[in-house]
């Protein structure tokens, strides 16, 4: 009993060195490259205008931020001032580390450039790491084997859109972070046979429920699901649990209301009734908000297969997620498996008929972010069975490498590519590695490597990576086979089919357009 004892102990310790030594990879890879300081998005900029006036003024107008950066296209006007036309969710995180700088500094010691950096470091990246955490965590919670566990997990962080947008100061990740949260509370509860924890659990819930919705509109679809799923789950057998939810979701569904009517004259008007941008406008007149039924060919096709903002053909581990939802709905957890399918249907649907369905300058689906930790804990049900098999293991680090190389590439080089870089490899950065340009990263700032030298060290980040991914096959010369022959065979495919499937992806940038790009990015410089 006692050596049992110290085996096991020696086990705990050499887990959480490697969930540690991952969690740190991980860091390392999401804030080694940036954007350029000068390509600061209005996205971005709008959310630290309702944060600065916050905080230097207690006001919900952004007349103030606007007077001291300058105008931008994201913002909305009531009553003669200018409001961030966004939901103040996130405006209210960034407050906190502005306030706390604030504190030991003036307000014209920060430029925007630095509030940019701010925000991503100190807001968007904890939040991201956490945000894996809390997901390893729940996986393990449903029973999940270590390997699928490291799969999943990185698969999503470094393997899709989420890799860029949880290091942005956009609202979509920090949506897809508390929605997490809420679902790793609700698996807690679950488990929980007292009934007081059991209600605590659920109150947070509500609570990360609650400021989902209060960071982004179109978080509306996940959290009513949301809500219905927990009341589903705890409805019948404790009715106290149900207002434990509703007490955590509360306040911030009083913040939701009380912000509107202060801003734009009525808790349910929202910034997009009062957009200024005329473009803007007219693209959410379109239907309700800019989404109009029937969905298009276009969206539809853009949106999955497309190779600048396609799911399957930057994600291709994601045609997972559909053998395990069907082994959730068959052989599992029906309720969540409902759940999930119908959030991920809802969330598809919407960005098939959507007009601006490409969601600007971006790489991959951005308006997807949201639902992503969603579409890998049904990666995961699927991986459990198919890591069973030699092949299985093969096929599922094969499709994981092709997103994970495939995001670290483009986002090295240029993270938010315009709409029009159809082919993002063949129009951006094959000419830029060509010309030694490439987004800032910590190589050159903390190392001093130039060029593309300077991407090395991400590249040895990302191979440690691998390696942590590859340690679960046991040093089995068969599947270590398999593995190298699928990585291959689906790094040439893959792009090959989605560019076959989706016509609309076959121009790319001319000559001159490449040019144009080129010499924009010299104006911006690497420093």
């Amino acid at each position: 009993m006692v050596v049992s004892a110290v085996v096991d102990d020696s086990n705990s310790r050499l887990s959480r060195k490697r969930e540690l030594l991952l969690t740190v990879l991980v860091g390392l890879a999401l804030s080694y490259s940036w954007s350029f300081d000068d390509l600061s998005v209005p996205n971005e900029r709008t959310r630290i205008y309702l944060a600065v006036a916050l905080v230097d003024s207690g006001s919900l107008s952004i007349d103030g931020p606007v007077k001291r950066f300058g105008a931008i296209n994201d913002w909305a006007r009531y009553d003669g001032r200018y409001y961030t036309d966004k939901a103040p969710g996130s405006s209210l995180l960034a407050a906190i580390p502005y306030g706390v700088a604030r504190l030991v500094s003036s307000s014209r010691s920060w430029s925007i450039q630095a509030l940019v950096d701010m925000m991503r470091r100190f807001v968007m990246l904890p939040l991201a790491l956490l945000g894996f955490l809390l997901f390893r965590s729940l996986l393990r919670g449903r029973g999940h084997p270590e390997a699928v566990v490291d799969l999943a997990s990185v698969g999503w962080m470094l393997g899709s859109a989420a890799f860029h947008y949880s290091t942005a100061f956009y609202g979509h990740h920090i949506v897809a972070v508390f929605l997490l949260a809420g679902l790793w509370a609700l698996d807690r509860a679950q488990r929980a046979e007292a009934a007081r924890p059991r209600r605590i659990y659920l109150a947070v819930a509500g609570a990360a429920a609650g400021f989902a919705g209060l960071t982004e509109y179109q978080a509306a679809i996940p959290v009513v699901l949301f809500a219905c799923y927990a009341l589903y789950r705890f409805g019948r057998r404790d009715r106290l649990a149900v207002g434990a939810f509703a007490l955590g979701a509360a306040p911030f569904l009083v913040l939701f209301l009380g912000y509107h009517a202060l801003a734009f004259g009525g808790p349910l008007e929202l910034s997009y009734d009062h957009l200024v941008s005329s473009k803007i406008q007219a693209l959410h007149a379109k239907g309700v908000g800019g989404v109009s039924w029937p969905p298009t060919l276009e969206a539809t096709l853009g949106a999955t297969w497309s190779l600048h903002r396609g799911l399957f053909a930057t994600s291709p581990i994601v045609v997972v997620a559909f053998y395990g939802l069907h082994r959730l709905f068959w052989q599992g957890d029906r309720a969540f498996g409902v759940f999930l399918t119908v959030t991920l249907a809802l969330f598809l649907l919407f960005i098939f008929c959507a007009s601006a369905w490409y969601a600007g300058w971006s790489y991959g689906p951005r308006l997807l972010v949201p639902a992503l930790p969603l579409a890998f804990i049904a990666v995961a049900e699927g991986a459990r069975q198919l890591w069973l098999y030699p092949w299985g293991r093969g096929l599922l680090l094969g499709l994981t490498a092709v997103g994970v190389v495939s995001y670290q590439l483009v986002t090295a080089f240029f993270p938010e590519l315009p709409q029009t870089a159809l082919n993002p490899l063949i129009d951006a950065v094959a000419p830029m590695a060509a010309n030694g340009l490439h987004a800032p990263n910590l190589g050159n700032t903390l190392l001093g490597l130039e060029g593309t030298w300077s991407l090395v060290p991400l590249w040895l980040i990302v191979g440690a990576v691998g390696w942590r991914l590859c340690i679960h096959l046991k040093r089995e010369l068969a599947p270590r086979l398999v593995v190298a022959a699928l990585a291959v065979s689906l790094l040439v495919a893959l792009p090959f089919g989605a560019r076959v499937l989706n016509e609309g992806a076959t121009p790319s940038w001319t000559g001159d357009r490449q040019v144009l790009f080129l010499q924009k990015i010299l104006r911006y410089g690497t420093d």
